[in-house]
């Protein structure tokens, strides 16, 4: 049997000619091996222009792409617009990365046409491959929707339907993703078993109509999600937020909204359906952003475990549902905190701050202390608590405006805080709730603080009111007790 042996290397445009002995001598004065050498190499960071990308905007750079993941664990794309037809499936332990996440300053990953799977996808579904700790940082991602206007489209060419996500990670460790933007998929980014990841600077811009379901296509921005069939993949574990700006799609078309009794004109936003949505989590922390939701900037409905949440340092703005919404589900949220420094702006659009469903007679929330100050201009009560059990609400300032009106009457629209269905053993200490004409604004139609539908649910202590109730006096089941 013959053996070619080379004996020496070349670059393909030929300036570059090195003997294979010289290499040889190379690596051994390092103390490293040719294998040795090669695997490092493969670890090294390469440009996917190196291996055949060309980020023209019009040529196809799937192949090269994939085929560039298969060989290396660290791939850099340079300033350019790659166009993408099929899933990337990246090794464990990877680093992409960009030269920015503006697309026209930096790198852009276009998806093509309609296809079922993933733009980046690392780990696998059936939990034999872990993602471990893969890096995603500076570049843009999106769906094209050639001729779309989210403001005036009916439909969208080639919207995707089959749950597919920009970033889909299955078991990583430490697994971290910053400074991406994500557009136009039913997921930005989808976390699953994953166990300390953390989520840094993002921008989301994505479509969900709850008036038009053919432009209504990305579901979250960012999916804390789980797979009950698969043990490793039941929830993750201490799941960090950060800095998450979910930007608003854009704005409907003028509507009539109705209030209670009242209507107004004006729009809703485009955004994506959840900023962030919870299903499978032991421990996570959300802060940063989440504005311009489509339906909640923060949604839970738990397939999995999800405890020990808590919600701090956040601007929570803008969406057509509530900004922090807990849904009827196969389990309940056990444990939530907001801290001193959850803002709340629901721009009178927003339904609620805080909405807390029952399910069938049973909370979807054990659990709740509110430690801080809340403001919120929504347009129904701040906080709308039909399946709580257990909680200390005491924020030093709790406003709710219900600016638009048609409240006037309604105790589930013109409340401070409206307490019904299953909650229970629910505790105010302290806030200063808007009422009345005696407040700050001549069209506001908060008329009580708290209110509880059902005598023995709930206590309050320390509530100022501009109602001009006497000291002690019942009101909506529950004994009001001034400060003097």
């Amino acid at each position: 049997m013959s053996i070619l042996r080379a004996e020496k290397l070349q670059t393909l445009d030929s300036s570059v000619t090195l003997s294979i002995a010289d290499l040889d001598e190379t690596l051994t004065a390092l103390g490293l091996s040719v294998a040795e050498a090669i695997s490092r190499l493969a670890n090294s960071s390469i440009s996917v222009k190196e291996l055949g990308a060309t980020g023209d905007g019009v040529t196809d750079d799937t192949a090269a792409i994939v085929s560039a993941a298969t060989q290396y664990r660290d791939l850099f794309f340079p300033l350019g617009h790659y166009i993408v037809t099929g899933q990337i499936q990246c090794q464990p332990n990877c680093r992409i990365s960009g030269s920015g996440m503006s697309g026209a300053t930096g790198t852009r990953i276009q998806r093509k046409g309609n296809w079922i799977g993933d733009t980046f996808r690392v780990g696998t579904a059936d939990g034999t491959v872990a993602a471990l700790a893969c890096r995603f940082t500076d570049f843009l991602v999106e769906q094209l929707h050639p001729g779309f206007d989210i403001s005036t489209s009916v439909t969208m060419v080639d919207r995707l339907t089959d749950g597919q996500a920009h970033i889909r990670i299955f078991g990583g460790y430490a697994c971290f993703v910053d400074r991406v933007w994500l557009q136009h998929a039913p997921y930005g980014v989808v976390l699953v078993g994953c166990t300390q990841p953390e989520i840094g600077i993002i921008k989301s811009y994505g479509s969900w109509d709850n008036k038009n379901a053919a432009i209504s296509e990305q579901i979250a921005a960012v999916w804390v999600g789980d797979n009950q069939a698969i043990s490793a993949h039941r929830f993750n574990t201490q799941v960090k937020l950060g800095n998450i700006y979910v930007g608003v799609g854009g704005p409907s078309p003028t509507r009539t909204i109705t209030v209670g009794s009242g209507s107004f004109a004006g729009y809703e936003n485009i955004g994506a359906r959840y900023g962030v949505l919870v299903t499978g989590a032991e421990g996570i922390s959300i802060s940063g952003y989440a504005g311009g939701a489509g339906q909640d900037c923060i949604a839970f409905i738990p397939s999995g475990l999800v405890t020990n949440v808590r919600i701090d340092d956040i601007f929570l703005d803008e969406c057509f549902g509530a900004l922090i919404h807990t849904y009827p589900a196969a389990n309940a949220v056990i444990g939530m905190t907001l801290g001193a420094n959850v803002q709340c702006n629901g721009q009178l659009q927003a339904r609620n701050c805080l909405r807390i469903e029952d399910n069938a007679g049973s909370p979807t929330l054990f659990g709740l202390s509110i430690e801080g100050g809340i403001y919120s201009n929504t347009l129904e009560t701040a906080f709308f608590l039909a399946g709580l059990a257990s909680a200390n609400i005491a924020p030093g300032l709790v406003n709710n405006y219900n600016g638009r009106g048609g409240g006037t009457g309604n105790v589930a629209i013109s409340t401070g805080a409206y307490v019904t269905g299953s909650s229970n053993d629910i505790h105010f200490d302290g806030g200063l709730y808007g009422g009345g004409a005696n407040t700050w604004s001549a069209s506001n139609n908060c008329q009580y603080g708290p209110y509880v539908e059902t005598a023995g649910k709930a206590t309050a202590a320390n509530v100022r009111s501009k109602l001009g109730l006497a000291g002690g006096a019942t009101v909506g089941g529950i004994s009001q007790t001034y400060p003097t």
